[in-house]
C-alpha cells in the first residue's frame, strides 16, 4: 500500500490515501473495556448469531455468482465467518472474553 507523501511538513488528515481510488478512514482505537462490558457484548453477539449466519449465507450466495480469483477469496471469507460463528456458539461469554484478554 503506497501512502501519499508531502514535501512540506503539514498535518495529514485521519485518512489513508492509497494508490487506488479508495479513501480509508483511520479510526481511533476503542477505549479499553472491562470484563463485564465484554461479557455483555459477547452475550449480545451470541444472541444475534442467527442473523449473522443468514448474512454469511447471503454473502456466500453472492460469492457463487462471481468468477475467477475473487470468487475463491470471497468463499474463504465466508468460511472464516462461519468458523468464527461456530467458535462463538461453542464457548460461553466469559471464556470468549478471557481468550480476548478482557477478563
Amino acid at each position: 500500500m503506497a501512502f501519499m507523501q508531502t514535501g512540506a511538513s503539514r498535518p495529514m488528515p485521519d485518512f489513508v490515501v492509497t494508490e487506488y481510488d479508495v479513501v480509508v478512514p483511520v479510526y481511533k482505537p476503542i477505549e479499553t473495556i472491562n470484563c463485564s462490558q465484554c461479557i455483555h457484548i459477547m452475550d449480545t453477539a451470541k444472541n444475534d448469531t442467527i442473523i449473522l449466519e443468514h448474512m454469511a449465507h447471503d454473502v456466500e450466495e453472492i460469492c457463487s455468482r462471481i468468477y475467477g480469483p475473487a470468487a475463491h477469496e470471497c468463499v474463504n471469507v465466508t468460511h472464516s465467518i462461519e468458523k468464527g460463528l461456530a467458535y462463538l456458539e461453542a464457548h460461553n461469554s466469559t471464556a470468549l472474553c478471557q481468550h480476548l484478554h478482557y477478563c
